[in-house]
């Protein structure tokens, strides 16, 4: 997949060469630098060894120290030929392989990203099919809550003109106990209910709950239940 291959561009082929740059090859040159310099010290040593010799010196050792004298140059121009070519090698990498390296992550996102946008393409009436819906079920759901929120005042707004209705029904008792009774009360249906009594009878005129006004400060009307 393009993720593989993006993952594979910037770990391996970008991250991997900076590593080997750093570690390998940079170490490579400073290795070559350290030989080239015990290599020109020596060389150097050794020719001026041979500078000094001397008219009477013998012929041995004058061909002793000028066989050393040619394998310390051999040994210097060996090493500065390897510094020069590891100087050119970093030099050439950093040209050219560095460039590859980066080229080649930034192809990968490319290629990643391009896939990405294609998926995303394909997907495009889809997506605002889905956008649509939920715009509708938006509005819908806010339709129906502001329906709810009406009735619910719409109830509360009965409810309290009913309360207020059977309120204005009530009417205060004549006597001085603070008791409000519903409707009124004839005198027929009194006197009847005294003859019953005293016949042992028990009849009932009227049941259900009254206001009655507390005898606190206050003076608030609760409900009770009368007979």
């Amino acid at each position: 997949t393009y993720k593989e291959v993006l993952r594979s561009q910037v770990e391996h082929m970008l991250n991997d060469r900076l590593m080997q740059f750093v570690r390998i090859d940079l170490q490579d040159v400073k290795e070559v630098r350290k030989r080239f310099d015990k290599a020109s010290l020596h060389y150097d040593q050794v020719r001026e060894k041979f500078l000094s010799l001397k008219k009477g010196t013998k012929s041995e050792i004058v061909f002793e120290i000028e066989e050393d004298l040619r394998n310390a140059r051999s040994t210097f121009e060996q090493a500065r030929f390897n510094l020069v070519t590891a100087l050119s090698n970093i030099e050439a990498k950093k040209k050219f392989e560095f460039l590859e390296a980066i080229s080649g992550a930034m192809d990968a996102h490319l290629r990643y990203f391009k896939q990405g946008y294609e998926l995303l393409h394909q997907m495009e009436p889809y997506i605002h099919q889905v956008l649509t819906y939920a715009q509708q079920s938006r509005e819908r759901t806010n339709f129906e809550q502001a329906t709810l929120a009406d009735g619910m005042q719409e109830f509360i707004r009965q409810m309290d003109w009913e309360n207020r209705c059977s309120f204005s029904d009530v009417k205060p008792a004549p006597t001085g106990a603070g008791i409000q009774t519903m409707g009124k009360n004839s005198h027929k249906m009194i006197e009847a209910v005294m003859q019953s009594a005293s016949r042992g009878k028990v009849q009932t005129i009227k049941q259900g709950y009254l206001l009655k006004h507390s005898s606190s400060l206050r003076g608030d009307w609760k409900r009770r239940f009368f007979v």
